[in-house]
């Protein structure tokens, strides 16, 4: 199994001196996740995956990609995420309403 970090819209694959090569051949072959982190910090890779090449090429079928770096922003602001919460929280805790005033 090789390891190798791919740029996830160019495809390209990160070599030892921190370029990208069109060709997986020239990629540096990661001998564990940490140290392919390491390098993707070192040379301020984003927008990358790490990909577990298992055979001898890639092959969609068969082989893995994990993301690196932060996870992409699904949402657009951090009101929805709140809305969206409160919303599946009114489901899970009651709210507690106010007894009524006796007049």
């Amino acid at each position: 199994m090789r390891r190798v970090v791919r740029n996830k819209k160019s495809h390209a694959f990160l070599k030892a001196d921190g370029g990208w090569a069109v060709d997986f051949r020239s990629a540096y072959s990661f001998p564990d996740t940490r140290s392919a982190m390491a390098a993707c910090t070192r040379h301020g890779v984003a927008g990358a995956e790490l990909l577990l090449i298992m055979g001898p090429e890639p092959c969609a079928d068969y082989d893995i990609a994990l993301p690196l770096g932060e996870p992409e922003n699904t949402e657009p602001d951090s009101a929805a995420r709140f809305e969206r919460y409160s919303f599946m929280n009114n489901f899970a805790v009651p709210r507690v309403r106010p007894a009524a005033s006796s007049a």
